[in-house]
């Protein structure tokens, strides 16, 4: 369960989403599927994004910097799914 901000210099209690960016990130297919959520402060998701790489290890980087992924999928800054490791 999430319960805090992703950014470990920040650490913000989440008590409600009602800012910030949520992310929800599929391990697998099917019945071996595993789901993990990881959640950005409001103050915390404008500066940094979520950067998923294809072994499933989940990062920060700066949204100056670094483009969105192209293989992402966004729906009103929430990812629905991401399917790592599934050879998509």
């Amino acid at each position: 369960m999430v319960n805090h901000c992703y950014n470990s210099a920040c650490g913000k209690e989440l008590l409600y989403l009602r800012e910030g960016r949520v992310v929800r990130v599929v391990h697998g297919e099917g019945e071996e599927a595993t789901v993990e959520h990881f959640w950005l402060c409001g103050s915390c998701s404008e500066r940094y994004e979520f950067v998923f790489s294809s072994d499933g290890a989940v990062t920060l980087g700066s949204r100056s910097e670094w483009p969105r992924p192209a293989n992402v999928l966004f729906k009103d800054d929430v990812v629905l799914e991401w399917p790592i490791g599934s050879g998509e």
